[in-house]
């Protein structure tokens, strides 16, 4: 611990502290109200690099250089940044909250941002600091499973003899269904060449199947209710994983037009489609309506 406590001064420490207590962007970020954009990125850059987990060691310093790139991305996102200034962070984050069984993602992560402005720098620290979080959290979960003299406990392990049982069926199951052709794919293909859309739920969800579907499937209504449940929690997924990847590139986009002054760049980056969120929204409004 003592060779951990050198790797950071007193001064580094009580930085972090003020940056994790502030609760308003622009305090947070040293600017005022009305800083220009150049002012946030100039600000953001100094911050960023001060935070950073490879140049400030001390507790919280991780989630400390978070926190600058969430403001930043906030204050430099005008229609966010005008919703912050009329409703602040909490309103800002849950007008994007998903509806029903849907889920939202960050637009962008602090690390992405951070490349964004510093290309090429090493992120070694961070992942060995994750690395150390890991083995520390695995250790202190192994703990409680064994005596302090190193021999378990008999009786925990005959408690815990049903969910190894358990685990171990769970998974020659998995083998055995892994084993075995899928009953359809989402995109066409040779093996599966005929189109359908589900019936039995409300979505109307596209999947392709084989020959042999029919014969397996379409006669026994229960049967095939449990393989288009499956058919539309695999399509949510993915197109929840092509929206999140959508809007990732698109924020970048936006990100690096505004940080070369290139207005056509700017304008074909906000006017980007996306199909992945597109297709998203049209199921939560099928999902709304029903």
């Amino acid at each position: 611990a003592s060779e951990e406590a050198k790797n950071y001064s007193p001064e580094q420490l009580a930085a972090v502290k003020k940056i994790l207590q502030c609760k308003d962007y622009y305090n947070l970020l040293g600017v005022s109200k009305e800083a220009s954009e150049s002012e946030l990125k100039k600000a953001y850059r100094k911050l960023a690099l001060q935070f950073h987990p490879d140049k400030n060691q001390a507790p919280g310093a991780s989630e400390a250089f978070k926190a600058i790139g969430k403001a930043f991305a906030v204050l430099s996102d005008q229609e966010k940044r005008e919703r912050y200034d009329q409703f602040g962070p909490e309103e800002a984050r849950s007008s994007h909250s998903a509806q029903h069984h849907f889920h939202s993602h960050e637009d962008i992560s602090p690390e992405e941002l951070f490349n964004m402005f510093f290309p090429g720098f090493s992120n070694s620290n961070v992942r060995v600091h994750r690395q150390r979080h890991f083995n520390n959290a695995r250790h202190q979960h192994q703990f409680h499973f064994a005596r302090e003299d190193g021999q378990a406990d008999g009786n925990d392990i005959m408690r815990l003899l049903p969910l190894f049982l358990i685990i171990i069926v769970y998974m020659i199951s998995s083998i055995i269904t892994s084993l075995q052709s899928p009953a359809y794919q989402l995109r066409p293909s040779s093996s599966y060449p005929h189109a359908r859309r589900t019936e039995t739920t409300d979505y109307h969800v596209p999947y392709y199947v084989s020959d042999s579907f029919a014969k397996e499937y379409a006669s026994d209504r229960h049967t095939l209710y449990q393989v288009e449940r499956r058919v539309e929690t695999e399509y949510i997924n993915y197109i929840q994983n092509a929206c999140y990847e959508e809007k990732v590139y698109k924020q970048r986009d936006i990100q690096q037009a505004r940080w070369y002054n290139n207005e056509a760049r700017l304008k074909a980056a906000h006017e980007k489609r996306l199909p992945g969120c597109e297709a998203l929204e049209k199921l939560q409004e099928q999902a709304r309506g029903r």
